[in-house]
């Protein structure tokens, strides 16, 4: 879950490129993409869950709601401009329906994203879990070096988010 807009600030100061675009992967309750959308210009956010895609409340004007697979999703609706990428879709507490405990979908969106042009900035959730034993997901693959190494670029903690800036 996002940690608060302090943080959020502190990286967009040391980003070389501010994007007005966020895209967020997860959106759970939709906490995230409410705060997002006081500093970006537009906020995508995907949820591969049903239940909560329905729970939403989408009258957030700056917020692109969308339901579905984020790796399938992100390439469709990223613009070719730099994108400000929150990557929470890591599902530990539940497994979405048509899911297995194998699905990872942190790879394919890190994996997209690497082809992209320079300028994005990418920060993934729950940096305390990675690397851990965690019964869902992969997330003994999911070590920051690993996930720096994929995005071929450096990498800091903040909090609890690994921020890579592209």
């Amino acid at each position: 879950m996002f940690t608060g807009l302090p943080q959020l600030e502190a990286i967009l100061d040391k980003a070389p490129i501010k994007p007005k675009v966020a895209i967020e992967t997860g959106t759970y309750q939709g906490a995230t993409a409410t705060k997002l959308a006081t500093i970006f210009d537009t906020v995508h956010t995907i949820e591969l869950k049903k239940e909560l895609y329905d729970a939403l409340d989408k009258s957030n004007p700056k917020v692109k709601y969308h339901f579905g697979d984020s790796a399938v999703l992100m390439p469709v609706i990223t613009p070719e401009e730099p994108v400000f990428f929150y990557l929470d879709a890591h599902y530990h507490n539940f497994l979405p329906e048509g899911t297995t405990a194998d699905s990872w979908p942190l790879w394919d969106e890190i994996f997209w994203i690497s082809k992209r042009p320079a300028g994005d900035i990418v920060v993934v959730d729950d940096v305390h879990a990675f690397g851990s034993g965690f019964k869902r997901g992969k997330w003994h693959e999911a070590k920051p070096p690993e996930i720096a190494k994929r995005l071929d670029r450096p990498f800091n903690i903040v909090g609890d988010w690994l921020v890579v800036y592209r």
